[in-house]
């Protein structure tokens, strides 16, 4: 299993569909066990899934590629903003949610609606 936070100068990427690198952590049950940088290319859904990613932290998302990766089992935490290594700490705090990691001019009741459901875990 593997959690990617799409990344751009030690940042999470603003925008994932054009996303060019991501930081890819390998993760079981007792935590996190590795760590690599994946070139993204233009089939970046597939990129990951080959990755056997099973949850990802990105910034803005399309709808189109949002429903992919969920129809591919991926977790996806979207519109989330601010240092790699912060953003990773409150992901393993359950944090995410907190305005403090959302974009600029984007709060949780004006996303996506898509984005408000939570697909089931592989």
């Amino acid at each position: 299993m593997a959690l990617a936070v799409t990344i751009w100068n030690n940042r999470i990427s603003p925008v994932f569909d054009v996303a060019t690198r991501a930081l890819i952590i390998n993760k079981d049950s007792s935590g996190e066990h590795g760590r690599h940088i994946k070139k993204l290319s233009k089939h970046i859904v597939e990129d990951l899934t080959a990755n056997q990613v099973d949850e990802l932290i990105c910034g803005a998302i399309s709808k189109t590629l949002y429903y992919r990766l969920i129809g591919q089992g991926v977790v996806v935490h979207p519109f989330i903003s601010g240092d790699v290594e912060e953003v990773l700490i409150a992901w393993q705090e359950g944090r995410l949610h907190e305005l403090s990691y959302s974009m600029p001019g984007c709060h949780r009741r004006r996303r996506m609606n898509c984005c408000k459901q939570k697909p089931q875990r592989r």
